[in-house]
């Protein structure tokens, strides 16, 4: 079979890193496989393994006629060739690449990567636009898969996609985790890995953190990641006097490298549809406190695997990873 998988990110966050995981998997059970994403970190990590084919487009926006226009040329040239399934992944994929597809009668499967209950676009139009688009776009598709048990709660509330007719897969991980190194003599590290944007919260956990150093505990904090966000999160930590234990790391291929010296780590978003950085703080051995929002309950088990707390709320960050903090000099 030949799986076309395509994705309007390709850069190094949990859409196109599952992107990446899911071509290699497929590959692996046999199937022969191509993406299609702009140029960027994905299509390099997957261009080496020299068995998936790799496509850069632009996506450049959701009404981006003229990827759409290529993408119709490419399914032309791929339909006859072999049994062939398109999977399209995210929102801006799915109008876009899903559009290309239209009365060219090829196997369609959409995933929904974002869509949850907390998510808010910019404005109530633009929400009420994307969500009778997206019903429309069903009609072409033969099958929708959610990431999470609250994306599809959302895509059946919302009347965008029957619950017959969307199944729930949860993200996996191909991930080894590396040697862990010798703590002793070192500050316990809170971690965080997410982009430097308006729903991560990430001011949210420096302030939780600015909490924590006024009460004199012993730790630092660690910030994977990158985006428009991070002058002003770099002037808040200045602010509150943490500059000199907040590090802020960049975006990283490969987080685990980072992770396998922390100890818990924080995902504290307003809205999340699952979250693999969660999932992939557990494969590591680390507890994790997350906001109770989204897809997060189902990947963070309160009181098992880590703790819940409400969404903004700095003071209720703060006690759950001082009890963490606690627990782990125990």
């Amino acid at each position: 079979m030949h799986i076309v998988l395509v994705s309007a990110d390709g850069g190094l966050g949990g859409l196109p890193r599952h992107i990446e995981d899911l071509a290699i998997g497929l590959t692996e059970a046999g199937d022969n496989v191509s993406v299609i994403a702009p140029s960027g970190p994905l299509l390099k990590k997957l261009s080496e393994t020299k068995k998936i084919e790799t496509i850069a487009l632009p996506f450049r926006s959701s009404r981006d006629l003229a990827t759409a226009w290529q993408l119709r040329r490419i399914y032309k040239a791929i339909r006859g060739s072999s049994e062939t399934v398109l999977h399209i992944h995210g929102v801006r994929a799915g109008w876009l690449a899903r559009i290309a597809a239209w009365r060219l009668n090829m196997p369609l499967v959409y995933t929904e990567h974002l869509l949850t209950r907390e998510y808010v676009p910019p404005s109530r139009w633009r929400k009420t636009l994307q969500v009778r688009t997206m019903r429309y776009l069903d009609g072409w598709t033969a099958r929708t898969i959610a990431v999470s048990e609250a994306v599809k709660r959302f895509l059946v509330a919302e009347k965008i996609v029957s619950s017959a007719k969307v199944k729930v897969i949860y993200h996996g991980l191909r991930l080894t985790p590396p040697a862990a190194r010798p703590k002793e003599g070192r500050p316990p590290i809170i971690g965080c890995v997410g982009a430097f944007v308006p729903t991560k919260r990430i001011d949210v956990l420096i302030r939780a953190c600015g909490l924590l150093y006024r009460d004199d505990v012993v730790f630092r904090l660690e910030l994977v990641g990158n985006g428009p966000e991070r002058v002003a999160l770099e002037r808040m930590a200045s602010e509150l006097g943490i500059s000199e234990i907040v590090s802020f790391l960049g975006a990283v291929a490969e987080p685990e490298l980072a992770m396998i010296d922390w100890t818990l780590a924080a995902v504290p978003s307003d809205s999340e549809s699952f979250s693999l950085a969660a999932l992939e703080a557990e494969a590591m051995g680390l507890p994790v406190v997350a906001s109770n929002v989204g897809g997060l309950p189902e990947v963070v088990r309160d009181n098992k695997s880590g703790l819940l707390v409400p969404p903004n709320n700095p003071p209720g960050l703060r006690r759950a990873l001082e009890e963490l903090l606690t627990d782990s000099v125990k």
